[in-house]
Order: structure tokens, then C-alpha cells, then sequence
């Protein structure tokens, strides 16, 4: 166990470690508490915490009493020294704290239970810089946003490794979060083609993509593992999903990277169950579920899926659908339009304790766009977001 150091980084940290870097190891103090120190963030001018506290669970109660959001407060810090055993430390932090965030500044906050918002990068009108896509997400209020390696050009595949420093520097400049990255083109190349050389492809890239993303700061992909053919039957694209997400795992330990299999149109996987039985059956911590509730409401109920995937979501899309056009691309409308029944979404995600990323995946439509145009666009998506959180 270390002391409290900072960090020049901004990502979120599991707990576990979380307490491992805010605890000061003076384990030869008499239990419970015999001293503790105080260090207080400021962005506001919010009034600071500082009560005598005696035992830690009192200690832990007081620091987090402050305001809700981390950002609009001021954050105490306990240094904790104390005799007790880390594990029953864990069990106390866990029932009184959360989450902590280390920001570019070294500043180490607590991350409040809420989700935030973020848009795929990919749903921007064609050929729109992805420059422009950052300045213009970040000035509509979102706080995050999802990209893809290209197939070619600037960030692609095999492009110039210089461009993942622009895109660092692009995070930075707008003060945006990239809160995940397409694991690739795998709709292009399918990871359960028949074709061998197809799959050896589609490994190529999310191992490159893997490479990629901690250098962004992401920690998750969007994988979709594979699609039935007419050539290609369920049982045989189950198989070769499976072995292909299986093949990724060494990668995905080596650079810290979680694999989050979305629910898409690829006529497999088209319930909660499946989705479940899917993760579970590869049973590895890295991989996960990106649950898109838009996608399938042509044949299930996307309140449903939660209660069954339970903290296998790592991620979420949303999106309208108007189920009365059946399933069909029509059906896919702005996020509060359509018969999705949100309230019961957002009830049925923080009943599982989800407090991730959300991010909208709606298109703004043919590449002939003014910028007026796409920052219109670009703005009421962000309102629909904000109603919906505040679901």
C-alpha cells in the first residue's frame, strides 16, 4: 500500500485500488483511528468539511457529506491511518464512498453515481473532420465521446501513429472525455466469415485498436463479435464468435482493455439471455457487455434487458424507435420520439447500479450540412440527453 501520490491522468480507477492509493499505511496505530489528514479541491466556494471525526466510518460519512456533483463542490480527502485490516477498510469505503476520479490537474475527487453523457463520433454528418466533431460535441454540453479507428486516412488502422497524439491532444484542447472506441470496421470485415483470411483480418484490427486506446485513455470497446449468414449458420457464427473473443483476451490483459459485445442487427443475440449466456460462457472479467437499448425494441422490451445483464453492462447506447414501423431502419427516430418507454430504461438501469457512459447514436442525417446546421442538431441532441438522464 502506497501513500497518496497525484496523477497525471484522468480515468476512472476500481475502488479497490482507489483505497490502496488514498490510504496512508500506518497499520501499528491502535484501532480504530487514532489520527487522520485533511486535504481539501476546491472548484467552488463551497464550505469546507472538517469534523471530529473518531472512527472511520464517521470519518467516511463526513467526507463525502459535500454537495452531489464533484465538480460543482468542494471534495475532503481523509487520509486514513489506522490499524485495520485493508479488506474490512474496503467493506466500510464501499458502504460509504463510491468511486474516486484523479483529473489532468493531480486533483483526486470523488465520482458521484451518475451517469454522463456522450455521442458517437460516427453519426456525424460524412466526411466531417474529426476535429470539428470534437469542438462541436464539446459545445453542445457533452462530456464524452465514442470514436473508431478509419479504414484509411487520418486515425486509421495502419495509419500514422502520430495521429493518435492529435486525437490526445484533441481530448485535451475541447476538455472532452473519450469515453470508448468502435473495436473496428468488424460490420466490413465479420469475425465469423467463412473465410479464413476474413477472420485473421478482423483479429488484425481490434488487436491494433487494443493497442490504441489506453494511449486515449479508454478502457472499453465496442465489439460486435460476428453476424449469421445464409452460408453461415447461428450455431457454426456462435462458435467462431466465442473463439474470436476468447483469441483477444491475451491482448485485452496485456494493455488493460475491456471487450463489451453489443446487441446490433446481426441476427444473433436478439435477447437479454442470449446476451448473458454469451459473456458468461467466455467468463473473463475483460469481457463485458455494450448494451444498445434501441437496437432490438422491434422484438423485446429494452427495460427487460437490464435486470438480466446486471453489472456485465459496461456500456450504453440509446436511440429512439418507433415500433409501429416493425423492424425496419425507418424506425429509428430522434431519442425522446418513437414508443421506447424511457422512464421505465432509466428506472430499470440504476436498479442495477448503473453509473456509466450513455451515448446517443442518432444520425444527423446527408453529408450536405451547414455547421449551423450540425450545431442546431448537435444541441437538441444534447437536451434529449439531459431529459433523459434526469429520468
Amino acid at each position: 500500500i502506497a501513500p497518496t501520490r497525484p496523477m497525471a491522468c484522468r480515468r476512472r480507477i476500481p475502488l479497490e485500488t482507489s483505497l490502496l492509493m488514498l490510504c496512508n499505511p500506518l497499520w501499528k496505530r491502535d484501532p480504530p483511528l487514532r489520527s487522520y489528514q485533511e486535504r481539501t479541491f476546491r472548484r467552488s466556494s463551497a464550505s469546507r468539511v472538517s469534523p471530529p471525526y473518531t472512527s472511520l466510518e464517521e470519518n467516511l460519512h463526513g467526507a463525502w457529506r459535500s454537495p452531489a456533483k464533484w465538480g460543482q463542490c468542494s471534495i475532503t480527502l481523509v487520509v486514513l491511518q489506522t490499524q485495520r485490516d485493508p479488506s474490512s477498510v474496503v467493506q466500510v469505503v464501499q458502504a460509504n464512498a463510491g468511486h474516486f476520479l484523479i483529473d489532468g490537474r493531480g486533483s483526486i475527487r470523488k465520482e458521484v453515481s451518475e451517469m454522463r453523457k456522450a455521442i458517437m463520433a460516427n453519426t456525424f454528418p460524412a466526411g466531417m473532420p474529426l476535429a470539428d466533431q470534437f469542438h462541436v460535441s464539446a459545445e453542445t454540453g457533452f462530456a464524452g465521446i465514442e470514436i473508431g479507428l478509419a479504414r484509411e486516412g487520418f486515425f486509421s488502422i495502419d495509419g500514422d501513429p502520430a495521429d493518435t497524439e492529435t486525437v490526445a491532444r484533441l481530448a485535451h484542447e475541447t476538455g472532452l472525455t473519450i469515453s470508448g472506441m468502435l473495436a473496428g470496421p468488424l460490420g466490413q470485415i465479420p469475425p465469423t466469415s467463412n473465410d479464413p483470411s476474413v477472420r485473421a483480418e478482423a483479429v488484425r484490427v481490434v488487436r491494433r485498436t487494443i493497442e490504441v486506446a489506453p494511449h486515449l485513455g479508454v478502457d472499453t470497446l465496442l465489439l460486435v463479435p460476428g453476424r449469421v449468414e445464409v452460408d453461415v449458420p447461428y450455431g457454426v457464427a456462435w462458435d467462431r464468435a466465442l473463439a474470436f473473443v476468447r483469441e483477444l483476451i491475451p491482448d485485452c490483459e496485456r494493455h488493460g482493455i475491456t471487450l463489451a459485445v453489443e446487441n446490433v442487427w446481426n441476427r444473433m443475440i436478439y435477447s437479454p439471455i442470449e446476451m448473458r449466456h454469451f459473456v458468461e460462457t467466455i467468463g473473463h472479467p475483460l469481457v463485458g457487455v455494450y448494451w444498445d437499448a434501441g437496437n432490438h425494441a422491434p422484438y423485446t422490451w429494452p427495460q427487460h434487458w437490464p435486470p438480466v445483464l446486471g453489472n456485465h453492462i459496461r456500456r450504453v447506447h440509446v436511440k429512439g424507435f418507433n415500433t409501429n414501423a416493425g423492424p425496419t431502419w425507418p424506425g429509428f427516430v430522434r431519442l425522446l420520439d418513437g414508443t421506447i418507454d424511457w422512464p421505465a430504461v432509466m428506472t430499470s438501469l440504476r436498479a442495477i447500479g448503473y453509473d456509466g457512459w450513455v451515448t446517443i447514436e442518432i444520425g444527423f442525417g446527408g453529408a450536405n450540412q451547414s455547421p449551423a446546421e450540425i450545431l442546431r442538431k448537435a444541441r437538441e441532441f444534447s437536451a434529449d440527453m439531459d431529459t433523459l438522464l434526469s429520468m
